[in-house]
């Protein structure tokens, strides 16, 4: 899973669903360690600051869109 939207961490994850029928301690990367075997050890800390940088940039547009509807 490429974002655990409990915490940044395996303990943090709360989906009752996702414990219960998979090989959670097994089989399952989340978040970072998932980023590092997809992209590389530094991965994670990239898109971390790409998604802040992308935010930084749109967040003006965003609000707008969000407070007029367009």
């Amino acid at each position: 899973m490429g974002y655990n939207p409990y915490g940044p961490s395996r303990t943090d994850y709360k989906w009752s669903f996702a414990r219960n029928y998979m090989h959670f301690e097994d089989a399952l990367l989340i978040g970072q360690e998932f980023w590092e075997i997809v992209g590389g050890p530094t991965a994670y800390e990239e898109l971390l600051e790409i998604y802040q940088e992308v935010g930084k940039e749109k967040s003006k547009y965003m609000i707008d869109a969000l407070a007029f509807g367009f």
